[in-house]
């Protein structure tokens, strides 16, 4: 029980499970509200429509603009429920017959609009409780949740079945290249020595380690991320139980091949780092490839060619932060580099590499994040906003890093009038990257004139806080407000004033 009060005759408890409503015969009605299964997802991912998925060991909740939608593992025997229309005021929940193992490591939408799950922990077979399927990868239609599929349960084991009845499948990561092809990191992957696997759109499949080159590599890799040549870089951690002082402990290599990956004419390894636990890889712009390690964020920078490496980055970012198990990098639209751990916030490089908002970060003591302790991050480029995943719930944060506006034809004032004096300013949305205002009365006097501080301040947005140049706020009446960006486009917006 979490928190109770009276209405009327009623007691209303708060529980864990919904709201428990007593009258006063003592009878019990139980209510759930609309609401993903739990605030603690480990793993999220932005949709093409703007649909958030996020997921943890017991399934996947769906946010819309209409609420939230779940579709839950099955527990218990004859809970299997698969939903034909959906009440959106109370709790929606559809049960499948399958496992998300210890918990889902990474969300990806295919090109065919289905919704991948890597699973971090998981059996063929549940062997307690209700029959449940599993594997490596499971494949779900959320808008048909009976729709699902195991990927490759055989290839993506830790042992192969001729050596172990019930082999237990690790995946940590998954990318799709420019083609549509399934890349998948599969760490322990040591009866063949081929943790890395792709898969065409043909549902083709190619498994790459060390069995077939002189070039060994980790059997321990946690991150993939894909060039703009298709070269696949890969990075691992330290696990010595997995490369027995064979294969490299950590570090990074890339995948170099010629014609399908499924089917190469040829390929090579390169080995980048030989050793070290790096957390996580990200492609930014201009041909940077970064990545995370235990003490900070570095980057290369590289080129097509068979010496990728043109330079490595000599200073390493947020060195007083430390990086363990779980800490990612994930990069936005603009290139700027978003580091986050499960101790210490959220740590954000921008792509001219400077810090944002500045060097101390993101952190539950410094803005309204729920917890230091970041599970992932998601960003719909559209509406300007990143999806933070805390171990107490999902932060919503409007951030300056969105879909770069053509004209102002979308632009919004608010709120409209606009009362003073206000602690909340007006806002012009919308806005061209880098505009500027001017304030003025409808015969044209500039009362105050608002110069672009740069997308890292302003983004899309504009904000005027009603007083004019001198310091003083403006009187009531009805003023203009005349935008315009450095292409020398404008637009004259009307916003009615009222002084309090």
């Amino acid at each position: 029980m979490s928190n109770m009060t009276v209405d009327g005759n009623s007691i209303i408890v708060g529980s864990d499970h919904g709201l428990l409503i007593i009258d006063e015969s003592y009878s019990v009605d139980r209510f759930l509200p609309n609401m993903p299964m739990t605030g603690g997802f480990t793993a999220i991912s932005v949709l093409d429509d703007g649909r958030l998925v996020g997921g943890n060991r017991n399934g996947l909740s769906i946010y819309s603009d209409e609420g939230w939608r779940n579709i839950f593992e099955k527990k218990d025997y004859g809970t299997d429920t698969i939903y034909t229309t959906y009440d959106y005021s109370s709790f929606i929940g559809d049960t499948i017959p399958y496992s998300f193992g210890g918990f889902i490591a990474d969300i990806e939408e295919g090109p065919d609009g289905l919704i991948y799950c890597s699973i971090r922990g998981s059996y063929p077979q549940s062997t307690w409780g209700p029959s449940r399927r599993s594997g490596g990868v499971i494949v779900l239609d959320i808008d048909d949740p009976s729709q699902v599929a195991v990927i490759d349960t055989a290839y993506l084991s830790y042992f192969s079945a001729a050596s172990n009845s019930r082999p237990y499948m690790v995946v940590l990561d998954l990318e799709f290249d420019n083609s549509g092809n399934l890349w998948v990191a599969n760490p322990y992957c040591i009866n063949k020595n081929n943790p890395i696997h792709v898969r065409s759109l043909q549902n083709e499949w190619k498994h790459y380690g060390s069995s077939e080159t002189s070039t060994k590599i980790s059997q321990s890799p946690c991150s993939i991320a894909i060039d703009p040549w298709d070269r696949v870089w890969v990075s691992a951690f330290q696990a010595e139980e997995a490369n027995f002082g064979i294969y490299p402990n950590g570090g990074i290599a890339m995948l170099n091949y010629e014609g399908d990956p499924t089917n190469p004419d040829a390929f090579s390894w390169t080995r980048v780092q030989n050793d070290g636990t790096v957390w996580s890889l990200g492609m930014g712009k201009n041909d940077r490839l970064y990545y995370l390690t235990p003490s900070g964020l570095n980057y290369f920078d590289i080129k097509d060619s068979g010496n990728p490496i043109v330079r490595e980055n000599t200073l390493t970012y947020f060195p007083n932060i430390s990086f363990g198990i779980g800490a990612k990098i994930k990069i936005d639209h603009h290139g700027n580099v978003w580091a986050f751990s499960p101790t210490a916030g959220i740590h954000v490089l921008l792509e001219n590499t400077t810090y944002w908002p500045d060097i101390n970060g993101i952190r539950a003591d410094n803005s309204p994040l729920l917890s230091d302790e970041i599970t992932d991050i998601a960003f719909d480029e559209k509406r300007n906003l990143a999806y933070i995943a805390t171990s107490k719930g999902v932060n919503v944060l409007r951030i300056p890093f969105g879909e770069k506006k053509k004209t102002y034809s979308n632009v919004k004032v608010f709120p409209s009038p606009f009362y003073i004096p206000s602690d909340i300013p007006m806002t012009v949305d919308g806005l061209l990257y880098e505009s500027s205002m001017m304030v003025m009365t409808l015969d044209g006097k500039v009362v105050k004139h608002i110069t672009s501080q740069g997308i890292s301040v302003d983004g899309d947005q504009l904000s005027w806080n009603g007083r004019d140049k001198d310091g003083d706020y403006v009187s009531s009446g009805v003023y203009l407000l005349a935008i315009y960006g450095q292409d020398g486009s404008q637009k004259v917006e009307k916003i009615t004033v009222i002084r309090n």
